[in-house]
């Protein structure tokens, strides 16, 4: 996994300008970080467009990283595109390092033409997904129902169930 800059869409120039607005527009605290502008939101908004991360993430994710690295770089010191670059670079790297778990979820789904198959297996990116004409009994439910709203026998004819 690499971060780099992306000097095509964000030049050094807008990037300390938008910087600079950052650092101007809040204030440290004792209590953390406090906003004497309304539009911070957008510089989160625009700043994963200044950087590169390959693989690619989705958007979310990186508004989110560079967002995080952003705020860590503003109480740490002065803002520059590499301070943020390595904070989101070693965030990265942490979030990364989590090992991943294994689990189960089961969620209905409606398929037509399935009557001659009792169940369809797939593996796609090490998640295995089945279906099963009914739920295996470590995964069921009692019936229940709350404002009309709820599980019954009949419901679960036609699981997923999904596993990585």
């Amino acid at each position: 996994m690499q971060i780099s800059r992306n000097t095509r869409l964000v030049p050094d120039q807008l990037l300390r300008r938008l910087l600079q607005a950052f650092e101007d527009g809040t204030e440290l605290s004792p209590g953390g970080l406090s906003y004497q502008r309304l539009d911070f939101q957008e510089l989160y908004e625009i700043l994963p467009d200044a950087f590169v991360v390959t693989p690619a993430i989705s958007r979310s994710e990186a508004i989110g990283l560079f967002g995080r690295a952003l705020r860590q770089c503003r109480h740490a010191g002065p803002l520059t595109g590499d301070a943020i670059l390595s904070v989101a670079t070693a965030l990265h790297h942490k979030a990364l390092a989590v090992p991943p778990s294994r689990f189960t979820m089961w969620t209905k789904f409606r398929a037509q033409g399935m009557d001659h198959a009792p169940s369809l297996r797939l593996v796609w990116r090490g998640v295995r997904v089945r279906t099963a004409a009914q739920l295996p009994a470590w995964l069921s439910l009692d019936e229940y129902f709350l404002n009309g709203v709820g599980v019954s026998s009949r419901a679960s004819r036609m699981a997923m169930v999904i596993s990585s």
